[in-house]
């Protein structure tokens, strides 16, 4: 039995050993050298595939080369498969240059395009970088307002403002928008706050609790590609 045991033991710290190896990705290839994943290339160095080890460990196959980081006003880009990275924290501005996070007013694509503290609002055109904004100001979406203020986009630009602030009749995106008592008609030719159950026959629909009705009949519109509804 323990004869048994010993050689279970020598068979597992074996099994180990060539786990171990397997496991270990020598950082050793440099500039323009081949490799198929960042732990193959040498320190400050990224492979240009973004494949990760597999679960043992390894990299297989060599699709990509080592390269280094670019630096402050040289060229990038965010190809996936031929990037030119930036060097943190240096990121890729829209204009392909390596340089730091945007500032207030200038011109995005996402969120991570700007400095800490500002979103990219789409409310603007083009879309800025921008602090959270007040009551009144121009937003995209919820994260373009201040905490505590939605995004009524029933209004083109949106606008920040508080919920429950639109009377009927105001512009809405959401329920949420109308004081109380109200709803949002999301029609695509509404977008007001309205009284439940209060849209005469052939008033613009997107459900039935926006007609007298109570029926609201919807098709879509092949040619635009919106939904059309009309309270029946």
């Amino acid at each position: 039995m323990k004869a048994q045991h010993s050689r279970l033991g020598a068979f597992v710290v074996a099994g180990a050993a060539l786990a171990a190896s397997a496991c270990t990705v020598q950082p050793s290839r440099g500039v323009d050298e081949p490799c198929d994943c960042g732990e193959e290339c040498e320190a400050a160095l990224y492979c240009t595939r973004r494949a990760e080890q597999s679960f043992d460990g390894s990299c297989d196959g060599e699709d990509g080369v080592c390269r280094a980081y670019r630096g402050e006003g040289e060229a990038c880009n965010d190809d996936a498969r031929d990037p030119w990275r930036c060097k943190a924290p240096l990121f890729c501005r829209p204009d392909q240059v390596c340089g730091s996070r945007l500032s207030s007013g200038e011109a995005c694509k996402r969120g991570s395009d700007c400095a800490d503290g500002l979103n990219c609002n789409a409310g603007m055109d083009p879309p800025q970088c921008r602090a959270p904004g007040a009551d009144g100001q121009r937003c995209g979406d919820v994260g373009d307002c201040a905490t505590g203020l939605l995004c009524n986009r029933g209004v083109d630009p949106g606008v920040c403002a508080a919920p429950g602030a639109s009377a009927a009749g105001e512009p809405c995106a959401e329920d949420v928008s109308c004081k109380a008592g109200l709803h949002c008609n999301v029609s695509s030719e509404m977008l007001v706050c309205v009284e439940a159950f209060s849209g005469a026959e052939g008033t613009p629909c997107s459900r039935d609790l926006d007609c007298h009705s109570e029926h609201c009949v919807t098709w879509s519109d092949g040619d635009q590609g919106v939904w059309i509804g009309r309270c029946g």
